[in-house]
């Protein structure tokens, strides 16, 4: 079992909604609607200023970064992204390097020869060991960090119940923040950038982006289990909305949303790379997609995530910026 911390850059902001009652008595509630959010911001602010910040925080009360600690440089290529959208307050966490932390005990689950390695050769059979360990360390990242949100979410509802059970307002408040705070979970792999590639991918538009998010996320019904910001669907998707989608199967984890509802069935899934009888292991992002025809799970159409390119850290490969779509 891995256990590895998450470290915040700064305070977090997130969307408090004020509710006043008879006996004058505040109360903050944790599971404000996003769609409730997004309309309120579509009413109160101009399409420039939607553009010029997308304010997540509002919207999502944990924004992680997944970033292997040796890679600085894209570390700070996902700070500058994320501060050009108004994002200066997010978690890193700190990825799990498969060819580094990890066992071949449990890389060697990972059995898919995706990209077609020759394996007739010693180099060959390196570089497939290699793709193994990438996806063996991504796995255990994004598997890590759901499992520590889920655990943290769990002990700030028994806070709230106890905080509720004193009658002491101020405790209640201080409860409801930390409930708040992992109620929802937004992650970013640290190669995403924000705005729709063209075509030819080489240029990005983050004109209107904003306003599509809010679009989209007005659309967002309340027993949402999971949002992609990016994806590439391999089934027929349901149209939602003019910039929503429900999906059927997809690949892909650069930029997702997760929703409480949906804490307990992916660790479920998730937790079987522990299981020694468990001999065989898809990529992360196929053993998510397998289930989601049987929750709700939602991409905003166009994707406004790409990946920046460059070269990967698991296949070791060198790749053009790209962009997943949801509609297949």
């Amino acid at each position: 079992m891995y256990d590895f911390a998450l470290h915040e850059t700064s305070p977090h902001i997130v969307h408090e909604c004020i509710v006043s009652h008879k006996d004058n008595t505040a109360e903050r509630h944790w599971d404000i609607p996003i769609k409730t959010i997004a309309k309120q911001q579509l009413d109160s602010m101009s399409y420039k200023e939607l553009d010029a910040d997308w304010q997540l925080n509002d919207f999502f009360g944990t924004i992680a970064v997944i970033n292997l600690p040796q890679a600085k440089k894209r570390l700070k290529l996902i700070t500058n992204e994320l501060k050009s959208i108004g994002t200066d307050s997010f978690m890193i966490f700190s990825a799990i390097d498969g060819r580094k932390d990890i066992e071949p005990a449990i890389w060697n689950k990972f059995y898919l020869n995706l990209h077609n390695i020759d394996t007739s050769t010693d180099e060959g059979k390196l570089a497939l060991d290699h793709l193994h360990q990438g996806q063996s360390g991504a796995y255990m990242s994004h598997y890590t960090l759901i499992r520590q949100i889920k655990n943290s979410f769990e002990i700030a509802l028994n806070e709230l119940e106890l905080a509720k059970v004193s009658h002491n307002n101020q405790e209640i408040l201080r409860a409801v923040k930390e409930v708040r705070k992992s109620s929802r979970l937004l992650i970013f792999e640290d190669d995403a950038g924000f705005g729709i590639l063209n075509k030819k991918k080489t240029a990005v538009s983050r004109k209107r982006v904003g306003v599509l998010l809010r679009k989209a996320l007005s659309k967002l019904p309340d027993d949402w289990d999971m949002l992609y910001f990016i994806v590439n669907a391999t089934e027929p998707s349901t149209k939602i909305s003019s910039h929503l989608c429900k999906l059927n199967r997809s690949w892909s984890l650069s930029g997702y949303a997760i929703n409480n509802s949906m804490y307990g069935p992916l660790v479920e899934l998730l937790k079987k790379i522990d299981d020694v009888t468990v001999t065989h292991i898809w990529p992360i992002d196929n053993e998510i997609g397998e289930i989601h025809s049987f929750y709700n799970v939602y991409a905003i159409n166009p994707s406004i995530v790409y990946h920046q390119g460059g070269c990967s850290h698991i296949t070791d490969r060198m790749w053009l910026p790209w962009q997943g779509q949801p509609v297949y």
